[in-house]
């Protein structure tokens, strides 16, 4: 199962790491002992390597339960933090606002879970690639770049 897999990778490549910054981390001379960081740097990157093969295939096999996905995260606790801060944006406190909220103060209904995530997708992410700003952008620059 690739997901066994993908986990003794991490093990390997968190390994290697600490092999190499204990190396690092050694007093030293002339350096010579630096040629031992290539034996876990090359281990780290084939196993590092090996596992994005892994994780494209079990990407591509996953199956999402949007139903059940989506009734996890209806729970109206989960947007507490979101409408507190709405709170402090308007002026209010964080403390006060935190209090209000977790009274059951804070609007329950009115959290919705999309607007939230959507909220934090930065320009450039997944969902929200924006290619026409960048586009924008660059024709812009075209004639310094050009010139």
């Amino acid at each position: 199962m690739p997901v066994e897999l993908l986990r003794a990778s991490f093990a390997v490549v968190a390994g290697a790491r600490a092999e190499i910054e204990a190396l690092l981390a050694l007093p030293s001379g002339y350096h010579r002992d630096l040629q031992e960081i290539k034996a876990p740097l090359l281990r780290a990157f084939g196993r590092g390597l090996a596992a994005l093969r892994l994780f494209a295939r079990l990407a591509a096999e996953l199956d999402w339960d949007r139903e059940r996905l989506a009734a996890a995260v209806a729970d109206p606790a989960l947007g507490a933090t979101d409408r507190a801060l709405e709170r402090v944006r308007a002026g209010q406190p964080f403390r006060d606002a935190y209090r209000e909220v977790k009274r059951g103060l804070g609007g329950d209904a009115a959290w919705d879970p999309r607007a939230s995530v959507a909220a934090r997708i930065s320009p450039g992410a997944p969902g929200r690639l924006e290619l026409e700003r960048l586009r924008d952008r660059l024709e812009q620059l075209r004639p310094r770049l050009e010139g």
